[in-house]
């Protein structure tokens, strides 16, 4: 059981790393300026739990992030043959369990990167 728990964490993060940094607006880039940008905003985002906030700079919207939604279709909707797609009965309401498990994926697997 913890095997496969892993793996879907670390499929979740693969699948969660660009959409993370997206949302945020990390940018992809090596320079001395980009590199001071996401550590500012590593920080940031890592303060007052400011990482399940819509608006995370003025900290509104708590849990109404787009990164919710979006996670879910790509984690477990991407594909027909995914678990979303063959059990969506498991998806409506949208378990609180869910939303926990992708930000801990986000604050711990994906932010880092």
């Amino acid at each position: 059981v913890t095997a496969r728990d892993s793996h879907m964490r670390g499929n979740l993060k693969d699948r969660l790393i660009p959409l993370v940094c997206e949302t945020y607006g990390f940018k992809a880039s090596a320079t001395k300026s980009a590199i001071i940008h996401n550590r500012k905003l590593y920080d940031l985002l890592k303060t007052d739990k400011r990482l399940v906030f819509k608006d995370f700079r003025e900290r509104n919207g708590l849990y109404e992030s787009p990164l919710i939604q979006q996670a879910i279709n790509l984690a477990w909707f991407k594909d027909p043959s995914d678990n979303g797609a063959k059990f969506p009965s498991y998806f409506d309401p949208i378990p609180l369990r869910t939303i926990a498990l992708i930000y801990t994926v986000v604050s711990i697997s994906c932010l880092p990167h």
